[in-house]
């Protein structure tokens, strides 16, 4: 049995409506609503016909599977990304920058994803970064273990672990999702090498130095903007943990992917982005995330 309960965030016509399912109910929905465009995330998987975005996706024998157990899907580029979550069918997809920034800025505003325990104090959590170990950790069923050891076996904050390093982000729901700053950098669905933001150029930069929009990829579709969000400050930069951008000459790239790799400390966060490369590279940093809307 499922209850309902909504609410209005203030961005221009972003709503955000969710469907909280009782301890018992086998799904759990979040839909998302960006204009009048539904857009649905299945957050508890019942079979793995279904995707869960609360974890990496992973590899089983070609087919993308999500659940915490097991490696992340990882070498794999934008084009083969976008056919893995088509082949689960009608309605599943690759994740969109614009569902990529709806869930950010939820976590971005929450105080317990925070080192410093309320919004702006520290640092916003940015996941396994330190190349410690050198490779992508699989997610743990157990949400409090949310920091990796160096053979990537989970456990809870302790000893010497920095507190900026926990792998989960709660959102305002009580939803914990993992790896969305970093572990690895993930495709989404946009593509296009031409209106670039700018600095058009081979640097990380920072969002301060500064990184600016354009036409096509405005800065509110990169960060969460103080004019459109009241808790942001347009001052936040790595320091507080929320990542970098790389861009690319203009006709370059074009393939956009969000978040953090297990290496990059300095770069990672929920909002670090690179558009400087093609829908065919692959590494070992670079994974995926996919979605369900209800088919129109």
């Amino acid at each position: 049995m499922f209850f309902k309960m909504s609410f209005t965030v203030s961005i221009k016509d972003l709503f955000l409506s969710i469907i909280l399912s009782s301890k018992g109910s086998s799904l759990f929905f979040i839909f998302l609503f960006i204009g009048v465009k539904r857009v649905r995330f299945l957050l508890n998987s019942f079979s793995n016909s279904e995707v869960d975005p609360t974890v990496q996706t992973k590899n089983n024998a070609g087919s993308p599977v999500s659940e915490a157990a097991g490696d992340p899907w990882t070498s794999i580029n934008q084009t083969d990304a976008i056919a893995a979550c088509d082949s689960l069918g009608n309605g599943y997809r690759l994740i969109s920058n614009d569902e990529w920034m709806t869930v950010t800025a939820n976590a971005a505003a929450i105080a317990s994803n925070w080192s410093g325990g309320s919004v702006g104090n520290g640092m916003i959590f940015i996941g396994h970064s330190d190349n410690d170990p050198t490779q992508a950790c699989p997610a743990d069923s157990d949400d409090s273990r949310s920091y990796v050891e160096v053979d990537c076996t989970s456990k809870a904050l302790g000893g010497d672990d920095d507190a900026g390093q926990s792998r989960t982000h709660s959102l305002s729901n009580g939803s914990i999702v993992w790896d969305l700053a970093g572990n690895l950098r993930e495709w989404t669905t946009y593509n296009s090498s031409v209106d670039k933001p700018n600095p058009r150029d081979n640097n990380y930069n920072e969002y301060t130095l500064p990184i600016s929009g354009s036409t096509s990829l405005p800065l509110t579709r990169l960060i969460p903007t103080q004019g459109v969000k009241a808790f942001w400050n347009d001052a936040w930069n790595s320091a507080q943990g929320i990542g970098q951008g790389r861009i690319g000459t203009e006709g370059s790239g074009g393939a956009l992917s969000r978040g953090g790799g297990f290496m990059g400390v300095d770069r990672n966060g929920l909002f670090r982005f690179r558009i400087d490369q093609g829908s065919d590279m692959t590494a070992a940093t670079l994974g995926f995330r996919c979605t369900y809307s209800t088919p129109e």
